[in-house]
């Protein structure tokens, strides 16, 4: 039993080792902080040479910057607790280029986004998305406040 148990929890972590997203916030006057989180729900599909994914999950939960304080208060302007994750809806690409579906607190908007497959295993995505498209005004605390565009990059599980 306890080769069985060691056996999954190597799986496992083999399996979900590098599947991550990386959320880069630039702050004004200065400064810029990221959020991480390896737990992602989902997968990309390969057919031919076209990709596909649907449903893709990120907790709003476990999205961390490693400051307590700055996670609150991202997951208060994300809708936490009532919206519980960030949803990539639908996506399709090809030729390193894709569009998808984005939800983000229930406002759904198309983004573009590039990737390339990493091997056989994975593949990252890298889009750029400008807080306006899901209905947020200036977002500031202490007198810093947070630049409209954001930079996320994941790395997904291939099928």
């Amino acid at each position: 039993m306890f080769k069985l148990l060691t056996g999954l929890v190597f799986f496992t972590t083999l399996v979900f080792a590098n599947t991550n997203v990386e959320v880069s916030v630039e702050l004004s006057p200065a400064g810029s902080f990221q959020l991480k989180s390896n737990k992602i729900k989902g997968i990309v599909s390969k057919k031919g040479d076209t990709y596909t994914a649907k449903d893709i999950k990120v907790a709003i939960k476990l999205l961390s910057s490693d400051i307590e304080l700055r996670d609150k208060h991202v997951r208060e302007k994300l809708g936490y607790p009532k919206t519980k994750f960030v949803i990539l809806e639908k996506a399709i690409a090809k030729q390193g280029k894709g569009k998808a579906l984005l939800n983000v607190r229930g406002i759904k908007e198309k983004i573009d986004f590039t990737f390339k497959e990493i091997d056989k295993r994975w593949v990252e995505v890298n889009f750029s998305l400008s807080l306006k498209q899901f209905k947020y005004e200036k977002i500031s605390y202490i007198g810093i406040s947070v630049d409209d565009k954001i930079k996320v990059k994941a790395v997904l599980p291939l099928k």
